[in-house]
């Protein structure tokens, strides 16, 4: 191996600080604890669905990943026409 020989007066320059690692980058993924909160509501299954408002967030577990999933979705109740038409108040 071939060593560069510095000039006179030449300093070489100091290496950069390196980030604290228990810092998250500004445009990363938020910690767990901030994602899902006390205020969600979590229901267990194939994997963890939790509500916060109006969003839901999937916990997917990494065994689960790149796997074909068959999901069937049945409805409880039927709509009647009632719950189709608007009640009109009668005065």
């Amino acid at each position: 191996m071939h060593k560069r020989k510095r000039k006179k007066g030449q300093e070489t320059p100091a290496a950069a600080p390196a980030a604290p690692r228990s810092q998250a980058p500004a445009n990363g993924p938020k910690p767990y604890k901030e994602v899902i909160t006390a205020k969600a509501k979590t229901k267990d299954g194939l994997f963890k669905v939790h509500q916060i408002e109006d969003k839901y967030f999937y916990e997917i577990p990494d065994s689960l990943l790149g796997r074909d999933m068959l999901m069937v979705i049945r409805i409880a109740r039927q709509l009647t026409v009632s719950d189709m038409v608007a009640k009109i108040p009668t005065t």
